[in-house]
């Protein structure tokens, strides 16, 4: 694609050198005589410059000897009578390619040089001295143009659409450029906006074909999409004046290679900024910027690194999105991370979360796969629902004792994760926080946790143990859904409730209950059993058989003789005690006063041996 838009742009340049070598010059000194003064000549002149006064009937004749197409010409036009009379052409076309304007006055008068062909509205020059909508859009001959001294404002559509445009000069009187202003000129590659110009608009400058672009030190404000999808744009020089970069100002830009903000005194990266920025690879931030909101730069798919700022205060929703970023050191003046900040981040391997943050937001690092550990300062007290979810890379999780909330589906969909320590001081496990880890063999659940949630481990196929502590009370549906490889599990004696639908999708060889009052149903027609009764044999405490056997919940299996007991000096003794660490060793063997960051092995008080990462 490169080779052809150089080769094309070659040709342009071309058609220049081979235009007449010095213009043809016209005075207009009376308004609406430009075409009666060059006569027939106005069909083949390929360069011309005009001084004097021109109205809206010269524009007329300017708009047919650059070549103007109607609406309805497709872009692959071709030129012949045939396709020109097809679309309703009815005036010959000509051959203006160089255009020079720039001693022009434009004067009020003259009939429409523009009707729009599906609405009806004329555009004509309203008022001495400043320019319309329309005056030079789908010009399809025009090269090059250069526009009046005197214009103070370029106005909507007023430079578009024009498929051969390579060169365009502003005047310096110019302060603003209106929304579609200069737009859709695919080989226009170099713009200059002078200084003066304070304010550019919406989708004001969108898909040329600008290479470099330098926005000068009097820009205050440019708006929604004004230099979007100029697909050639590779570097950018930022003036001092601006304050914000506007929603997709430069989205879809996807030849940008480097962004430099050091020097600018930009506070603002509104949403979708340099989203689509496919071939950006660094950023440089100023120590002005606050925000970087929503979407700002998703899908930077070559972006690795950035370094932000201290002063930032927030990072929006998606705003890194499927950038390429391998590592991430958030600063501690940030106070707000969005949902889904860092979202398919697939080769984020490395986070560093400054003090002010506390929580971990919803789906925040989700799909990032390359993401090993969850390493989480003591500030962080909450992880949010989603927010590691679909991270294949992490294959054990050991929760900081400073965690309070795992949210809902949090670590659901790690495909490699092996095994999770739940510590103590964690209260809440959210609706499916590990539901679909199909590699989960071990958890160990604190006594911080007073309720199994809905489909807590719905679907981990390969889950074999899992250990509750005393202060479960609740066990609610769909916590064990299709754990096939879960045969046992022991409940403590602080069970009181169990929901129905509780081993829907489960069927367990075995359940021991440690508690002297059966727990009960939700309400009292629940069967949190249903289907287990002739399969499933079930242990209670030999004092409370005669309880169990009366109890709605468990009476049915006292009916297929699978309620059982056992003696409260037997299994109540080991399984009412935790399985604890009692001492930790590194790979070498070494014995360590502490676990260490990394993997150790873990002697436990059973005796057993275990892998436990840090």
């Amino acid at each position: 694609m490169k080779k052809i838009l150089l080769a094309v742009c070659a040709l342009l340049m071309a058609t220049l050198a081979f235009a007449q070598d010095e213009p043809v010059v016209i005075d207009n000194t009376t308004p609406g005589k430009l075409a009666q003064t060059l006569g027939a000549e106005m069909y083949t002149i390929t360069n011309l410059k005009v001084t004097g006064n021109i109205n809206s009937d010269d524009v007329a004749t300017l708009r047919t000897m650059a070549g103007f197409m109607p609406e309805n010409v497709p872009s692959d036009w071709y030129e012949s009578a045939e396709i020109i009379s097809d679309y309703g052409h009815d005036t010959p076309l000509g051959n203006c390619a160089v255009l020079d304007l720039s001693e022009v006055h434009l004067v009020k008068g003259g009939k429409a040089y523009y009707t729009n062909e599906y609405l009806g509205d004329t555009y004509t020059i309203e008022s001495d001295g400043k320019a319309n909508n329309y005056m030079f859009d789908r010009c399809y001959k025009l090269v090059s143009l250069v526009l009046p001294n005197e214009l103070k404002r370029l106005p909507r559509q007023f430079v578009s659409r024009c498929p051969l445009l390579v060169n365009l000069q502003i005047g310096n009187n110019v302060s603003t450029i209106d929304d579609y202003s200069i737009h859709d000129n695919p080989y226009l590659l170099s713009l200059t906006i002078p200084e003066g110009v304070t304010t550019i608009g919406r989708d004001a400058c969108e898909s040329n074909g600008i290479e470099e672009l330098t926005l000068p030190n009097s820009l205050t404000t440019i708006d929604y999409f004004t230099f979007a999808f100029n697909t050639n744009l590779k570097t950018i020089h930022f003036g001092t004046g601006l304050k914000e970069i506007a929603y997709g100002a430069f989205k879809g830009c996807s030849g940008l290679e480097n962004i430099d903000l050091s020097t600018s005194n930009i506070e603002n990266i509104q949403s979708f900024a340099f989203s689509q920025c496919t071939s950006l690879t660094s950023v440089k931030f100023p120590s002005s910027l606050r925000q970087i909101y929503g979407s700002a730069f998703s899908e930077t798919t070559a972006l690795q690194a950035v370094t932000f700022n201290d002063g930032l205060d927030g990072i929006g929703s998606s705003a890194f999105s499927g950038s390429g970023l391998t590592t991430v050191t958030l600063p501690n003046s940030l106070t707000y991370l969005g949902d889904y900040a860092f979202s398919g981040c697939k080769d984020l391997a490395s986070i560093s979360i400054g003090t002010g943050i506390t929580e971990i937001p919803y789906n925040c690092f989700t799909g990032c796969n390359a993401l090993t550990s969850v390493d989480l300062p003591e500030h962080v007290t909450s992880i949010g629902g989603g927010a590691y979810s679909y991270c294949n890379g992490l294959v054990s999780i050991t929760l900081p004792d400073h965690i309070q909330t795992v949210g809902a589906s949090a670590f659901a969909s790690c495909s490699n994760l092996e095994e999770v320590v739940i510590p103590d001081n964690v209260t809440t496990l959210g609706t499916g926080a590990f539901q679909y880890d199909g590699k989960l063999k071990y958890v160990q659940i604190g006594k911080g946790i007073t309720t199994l949630e809905k489909d807590l481990f719905n679907s981990c196929e390969s889950l074999s143990s899992v250990e509750l502590s005393e202060g479960l009370t609740a066990v609610k549906a769909f916590v064990f859904e299709n754990c096939s490889s879960l045969k046992t599990v022991t409940f403590p004696s602080t069970l009181t409730t169990l929901s129905e639908s509780t081993s829907f999708g489960w069927s367990p060889e075995s359940l021991y209950f440690l508690g002297t009052q059966p727990a009960t149903g939700e309400r009292s027609t629940d069967e949190p059993f249903y289907g287990l009764y002739d399969k499933t044999k079930v242990y209670v405490p030999e004092s409370a058989f005669d309880d169990y056997k009366q109890s709605t919940v468990f009476e049915k299996f006292f009916e297929e003789d699978n309620l059982l007991t056992f003696s409260t000096t037997g299994i109540n003794t080991v399984k009412d005690s935790r399985i604890v660490p009692v001492m930790w060793f590194d790979l070498s063997g070494r014995q360590l006063s502490a676990p260490q960051k990394g993997i150790n092995i873990v002697k436990m008080s059973d005796g057993s041996l275990r892998k436990v990462m840090k």
